[in-house]
C-alpha cells in the first residue's frame, strides 16, 4: 500500500479525532493490517496475529491499544482514500459476514 498515495476524507479526519486514533496509528494499520476485500471496498484491520509479529513497533506505539483497528479504503477513479477509521474488538468476525461485492453497482 502506498502511504503517500492515500488521502483521507474529511468524514474520516472527524472520526479519528473523535476516537483518539493517531495519523502515525493508521499509517500503521495500512502498513501491517490484515487485508479483506469486501462490499467494494478493503478493510483493513489490526488483529493479535498482526500484532504478534510486528514487536519492531512497540516502542513508538502502544500496541495493546490498536488491537482491533479497522481502515475503510475505497477508491474514487483509481485514487486510494481512506473513507472511515473505528475501533473493533470483533471487526473481523463482522467484515467476513459482509458480501463480497458491491450489490448497490449490480
Amino acid at each position: 500500500m502506498m502511504k503517500t498515495m492515500i488521502q483521507v476524507t474529511s468524514h474520516a479526519n472527524t472520526r479519528m479525532a473523535q476516537r483518539g486514533i493517531r495519523m502515525s496509528e493508521l499509517l500503521f494499520c495500512l502498513d501491517v493490517g490484515e487485508t479483506y476485500h469486501r462490499t467494494g471496498a478493503v478493510f483493513y484491520v489490526i488483529t493479535d496475529k498482526c500484532l504478534s509479529k510486528t514487536k519492531a513497533y512497540s516502542s513508538a506505539l502502544d500496541i495493546k491499544k490498536l488491537q482491533g483497528l479497522t481502515a475503510i479504503i475505497k477508491n474514487d477513479n483509481g485514487v486510494p482514500y481512506v473513507a472511515t477509521v473505528y475501533k473493533n474488538r470483533e471487526a473481523v468476525r463482522q467484515i467476513r459476514k459482509k458480501c463480497k461485492t458491491n450489490l448497490k453497482n449490480v
